[in-house]
């Protein structure tokens, strides 16, 4: 269920975003490319960390993984969202920013405390 919801917000956003780098600019090469390097890299990191919190699922490991897949989603669903808007000072996503990486702290706070032995 969880990848089904995650797909329905994040497939239309990245669609968007190449529909809008499709569109002629009037800007060099070198910030277009930049753009365009955002969305793939956001891209894979979603799926390579929603790839590993689905392997290792089970266990704290896995809540942890989540956590972060989670994290890493909310980051690239913001950075979609500046790309969207062509905006790189403050806006609304600047929350979703300060709040993905309270999430990815989460989960690396539940893997040192859960996962790791403790030594000493």
């Amino acid at each position: 269920m969880l990848p089904t919801v995650l797909a329905a917000v994040y497939v239309p956003l990245l669609l968007l975003v190449l529909w809008k780098a499709a569109t002629p600019r009037s800007e060099e090469m070198p910030v277009f490319a930049l753009d365009d390097t955002y969305v793939v890299l956001d891209t894979l990191m979603v799926i390579v960390s929603l790839t590993a919190a689905m392997v290792f699922s089970g266990g704290v490991a896995g809540l942890s993984l989540r956590l972060v897949a989670g994290g890493f989603f909310l980051f690239s669903v913001s950075d979609l969202l500046y790309t969207l808007a062509g905006v790189y000072e403050f806006a609304p996503a600047d929350i979703m920013y300060a709040l993905s990486y309270a999430v990815i702290a989460a989960g690396l706070q539940v893997y040192l405390e859960h996962v790791l032995p403790r030594t000493g």
